[in-house]
């Protein structure tokens, strides 16, 4: 050994630290995710806990019953253009076939699922003004026309795979009675 080097045996012993390098720092990680996650180890609580509450959602509103009186005030627009434009009576009259067609299906179903309700609307009646002339009378059902197909269509993602069906066949009849109409 080299004279000026120190004495190996002289040194002062190691000691191990009270605590490991490991352990010190799984502490410190430990004790940020609780200072992360808003935990307070003393006590104190300062600031306010949060609570999740989950509501419940709103029972989806069955468009039915909207539909069958759309559709019976377009059956009693269509008896009224029949009568005044005597010139496309034939025409409206198929229509109004087709209309009163729909208009048992949906009722029909309806009655499927709530009986009593579905025999008040089938007894139901109703009047509309008779239009002054034939131009006013198919304009008016036209914009029936057009109003039922864009309700039946915005219907179709409210209802079962079943009624689903039904509505998109009285949607796709009534593009039809759009495309006939002009």
């Amino acid at each position: 050994m080299h004279p000026s080097a120190p004495d190996p045996a002289a040194r002062a012993p190691r000691t191990a630290p009270a605590v490991g390098r490991r352990a010190a720092i799984a502490g410190v990680g430990g004790a940020a995710l609780l200072l992360a996650a808003g935990c307070n180890p003393f006590g104190t609580s300062s600031a306010p806990s949060t609570v999740t509450e989950t509501a419940a959602t709103d029972p989806t509103i069955d468009p039915i019953a909207s539909l069958i009186a759309t559709t019976r005030l377009a059956v009693l627009n269509l008896e009224a253009a029949a009568t005044v434009d005597k010139e496309r009576a034939a025409l409206l009259k198929q229509l109004l076939g087709d209309r009163q067609a729909h208009l048992e299906a949906l009722l029909d179903e309806y009655a499927r699922t709530d009986r009593a309700k579905a025999e008040s609307m089938r007894s139901a009646g109703g009047s509309v003004p008779v239009p002054a002339d034939a131009d006013a009378a198919l304009e008016q059902v036209r914009a029936d026309a057009t109003q039922a197909y864009t309700q039946f269509t915005d219907g179709l993602a409210l209802v079962s795979r079943y009624r689903a069906a039904l509505f998109g066949s009285i949607a796709a009849c009534l593009q039809t009675h759009r495309v006939v109409l002009g």
